[in-house]
């Protein structure tokens, strides 16, 4: 994220920011970090990434004051001035002192943040590009401003979904308990703390830690810990109504000596059972967005699961919206009188439903919409749902998915997700966005695009961001070298009928999966000898060996 385009530079420009020099580190020193009385603990990691930060850069770490006392002389100072615009801030300097002040805690953490990357050259993404910050004996500028706003999109994160490489890469932290591909093991925790640390710095403030959490596991609980800790909102998965998954569901009856079918329909009150004995978990922490709905195992409809569900459109909507309003009752009974945010993800069948008018979907629920999984298009219930004024919209967008869309590389441009959220702003569904970022490292430039977006849409250029991209990252030929972006996301066949880009590297994982699967079926159905090679398979296309 360059802090550019969507941060207002303020030099000698604006009364409240003063644009005098100042120095955080000489020949001599490191001044001190001071960070103000009363400040949470997200805020005191943010200091201490800015203080690990200028020691990676020049050697010398300045000292960390978190008793609140500033220190005479030249200092930092980190404070939060409560009732500013949402998570907005500035950077100053006073009276010989560097300033970073919020309006609110999370803000004095974005202005930690912004200032790192503007001013210290740090990388967001750091840990996902290798992009390692220039050394420098001092750090010392003529002047420093920097302030914000409060951001376009008011909740922006990110989705660890689809996470096969994150769960393989280092030591597990634990056992998962889940019959599901690469989710047999809880990711590092180290891994987890970098994915948070990242999302902070990038400036985005809500994450869905994991597929399929089950927060009764205490290693996966322990990922929810490490994101409340930096002070972001937490979500679920959307198959996970008040953070129960099917997977959840079969857990909780089997430590119980039972064995049931995962059905709101057929198993009412064992599914409510879970609901409320899970929602009281995840009442234990702050600033959690509960997600309502109803879906099957996996991540597939509710009557893949149980063919007694009924059949119709109409009956399956009332089923799931029935659902919904059990779920907000009991978030009654188990935070009662406490602020609390809802969402709900229009997702597959949801989608339809919606579209169709057979959802009722509660009061003050954020809705959120969902693209066409490359993340190339809304799907028509965005359009074609009119907005209800008691209810808030948002959208979730992918940059990568496992099966039919990109898992391995960056496929979608940024300038049709800028088409995308602006359209999202414009049809009243700007309050969120959710990207599925999968394991991260491959969809850096996606991820450092819609942090700049979300954050301030008005003025953002996606064809001046690349270029800055590019300029930023390589020091030679760098108009070519943005020319060859542009040409290999324009590579991609355009669907004739679809309108949208196939070939994607999912697509080809699940065309290569069902090649394996139809040679798998016919050696088990003997259709060709046990003593076939590889290569006479592939020769004959997978066919039947037969002459002409």
């Amino acid at each position: 994220m360059m802090r550019s385009v969507f941060v207002l530079t303020l030099v000698l420009a604006a009364k409240m920011v003063s644009a005098e020099g100042f120095a955080l580190v000489t020949a001599d020193c490191a001044v001190p970090i001071t960070v103000a009385a009363g400040e949470p603990e997200f805020v005191r990691l943010a200091a201490e990434d800015l203080a690990s930060d200028v020691q990676k850069i020049t050697g010398k770490r300045p000292k960390l004051v978190t008793d609140g006392q500033v220190p005479a002389g030249v200092c930092v100072v980190i404070r939060t001035k409560a009732g500013g615009p949402w998570e907005s801030y500035r950077v100053s300097t006073e009276d010989g002192r560097l300033v970073i002040e919020g309006g609110d805690a999370r803000g004095t953490v974005f202005g930690v943040y912004a200032f790192i990357e503007r001013y210290l050259k740090v990388d967001p993404l750091y840990y996902w590009s290798g992009r390692e910050p220039e050394k420098r004996a001092e750090l010392r500028w003529d002047s420093v401003a920097l302030s914000s706003g409060a951001p376009s999109f008011k909740f922006r994160g990110w989705f660890i979904n689809d996470e096969d490489f994150l769960t393989e890469w280092k030591e597990s932290a634990g056992k998962r308990y889940i019959d599901y591909p690469f989710y047999s093991q809880v990711v590092n925790h180290d891994v987890i703390r970098a994915i948070i640390e990242s999302l902070v710095r990038s400036g985005f403030n809500l994450i869905i830690p994991a597929s399929f959490i089950d927060i009764m596991n205490p290693p996966e609980s322990a990922i929810i810990q490490e994101c409340v800790r930096r002070g972001v909102f937490v979500s679920q998965h959307h198959v996970e109504p008040l953070g129960v998954s099917a997977f959840s569901y079969f857990n909780y009856w089997k430590a119980r000596g039972k064995d049931l079918k995962y059905s709101y329909f057929s198993h009412p009150a064992e599914v409510r059972e879970v609901w409320r004995a899970y929602a009281q978990k995840w009442a234990a922490y702050p600033n959690v967005i509960w997600q309502l709905g109803l879906r099957g195992v996996a991540d597939r409809p509710m009557w893949h699961a149980d063919s007694n569900v009924p059949q119709s459109n109409e009956e399956r909507g009332r089923i799931i919206s029935e659902a919904m309003a059990e779920q907000v009752r009991i978030l009654d009974e188990v935070c009662p009188n406490q602020p609390r945010l809802m969402s709900t993800t229009l997702w597959a069948e949801g989608a339809v439903l919606n579209q169709r008018g057979l959802l009722k979907i509660p009061e003050g629920t954020i809705i959120v919409f969902a693209d066409n999984s490359p993340g190339w298009k809304w799907q028509r219930d965005f359009y074609e749902t009119p907005r209800n004024p008691k209810n808030t919209y948002g959208v979730y967008y992918h940059h990568a998915l496992i099966g039919g869309g990109p898992h391995l590389a960056q496929a979608v441009p940024p300038n049709k997700t800028f088409e995308l959220l602006r359209a999202a702003q414009e049809r009243g569904a700007g309050e969120y966005a959710i990207f599925n970022v999968s394991n991260i490292r491959e969809f850096v430039l996606g991820i450092a695009a819609t942090a700049e977006m979300t954050w301030r849409m008005e003025g953002y250029d996606p064809d001046a961001w690349l270029d800055g991209w590019v300029g930023e990252r390589f020091s030679k030929r760098q108009a070519e070298i943005a020319n060859a972006y542009r040409i290999y996301f324009n590579a991609y066949q355009i669907h004739d009928l679809q309108k949208v880009p196939f070939l994607l590297d999912g697509n080809m994982f699940l065309a290569g999966n069902k090649a394996l699967l139809t040679m798998a079926e016919k050696i088990r159905g003997k259709r060709i000898g046990a003593g076939a090679s590889t290569e006479k398979m592939l020769a004959s296309g997978g066919g039947d060996d037969k002459k002409a």
